[in-house]
């Protein structure tokens, strides 16, 4: 009985056994090069300087100061990377002003105040919300008191860490709205005072319009005109809100089915300049509505309020009821 032997059988059983023997010598050796490219490119990125790393990382575009921010290193300290921060790490001003307990900013306590704001596409600081709240973490504290050298002290930092048109943005946004933060203290101090006098509720509410006008002012003034706008857009639409809802309660003419389509119709417009709920348009009217079931049911006025509170914790969780606090959602 013969045995048929296919042709590529053939031509398999002629090749030389030192042959196979170069050619797996060839592989093993190319496998060999190529692990020592991947460990030296390992070792490279372990190895890298802390600030070399932060100077990698920061020249994809930014798109907030965490990302822009350039850290620097200074006589006397180790230069530090974006996780390995030293309290003393801070120029010469700001090692000056840091002695001092009334100012005790630091390279790290700003960047970590003014980290959340936000860049355009530019490397532009964009003026919202988020920069307001930004300007309170770092200034509106009660041992905060700087003089003129703590101020040029403070701007230093921020543009050391910002360096371009950036940091001078912002640098000088925080001189303006320190100085407007004194003068807002001694404002509300006088309408501290005026505020306690007796007077009816129109009057008061009345009142409150003017004092929050001049409060505009008064931003404007310390601010510029499109800065306090830009910075206050999100306040001044919440005190619009409040006070166009104020004024609708107080208004004698309208029905409670009136007011409450016209209560509806504030809340939908405020929230289309000032929450970023996602899907907050939906998800409110999808609440209302089964808030106005519990309205209208035959349940005590406690049954009511606990209803309401499961509901609002169905519909939104505890960050944006929050944010949305001010427009008292179980309020009946």
């Amino acid at each position: 009985m013969s045995v048929s032997v296919s042709k590529s059988n053939q031509v398999k059983q002629k090749i030389p056994f030192s042959t196979v023997v170069v050619m797996l010598a060839l592989v093993m050796l190319v496998l060999f090069f190529f692990s020592i490219d991947d460990s030296k490119t390992d070792n490279n990125v372990v190895d890298l300087d802390p600030v070399e790393a932060s100077k990698l990382i920061n020249t994809e575009k930014a798109s907030t100061i965490e990302t822009a921010w350039q850290w620097r290193s200074f006589p006397d300290n180790k230069p530090v990377g974006n996780e390995i921060l030293e309290t003393n790490v801070i120029s010469e001003l700001g090692n000056a002003m840091s002695q001092s307990t009334l100012n005790p900013f630091t390279q790290e306590s700003v960047y970590n105040a003014l980290k959340s704001v936000k860049l355009d596409e530019k490397g532009d600081v964009m003026i919202d919300n988020d920069a307001l709240n930004a300007l309170n973490e770092t200034l509106e504290k009660p041992n905060i008191k700087l003089d003129g050298d703590a101020l040029i002290a403070l701007q230093e930092i921020i543009r050391g860490g910002l360096p371009g048109n950036a940091g001078t943005q912002v640098a000088q946004v925080v001189a303006d709205y320190y100085h407007y933060l004194g003068a807002q203290k001694e404002f509300n101090a006088i309408y501290d005072v005026e505020n306690q006098l007796p007077i009816d509720q129109d009057s008061k509410f009345e009142s409150q319009i003017a004092q929050y006008n001049e409060l505009l002012a008064l931003r404007e003034l310390y601010l510029g005109e499109e800065v306090a706008n830009k910075l206050f857009a999100t306040a001044n639409a919440t005190a619009l809100y409040m006070f166009e809802s104020l004024a609708l309660d107080n208004n004698k003419t309208l029905t409670n089915e009136e007011k409450k389509q016209q209560q509806s119709d504030i809340t939908q417009r405020h929230a289309e300049h000032t929450i970023a709920i996602i899907n907050w348009n939906e998800r409110y009217h999808n609440f209302m509505t089964d808030k106005q079931y519990v309205l209208d049911a035959s349940l005590s006025d406690d049954e009511k309020r606990k209803q309401l509170r499961q509901l609002m914790s169905q519909y939104f969780n505890k960050e944006e009821l929050t944010q949305v606090k001010h427009l008292q959602l179980d309020s009946f």
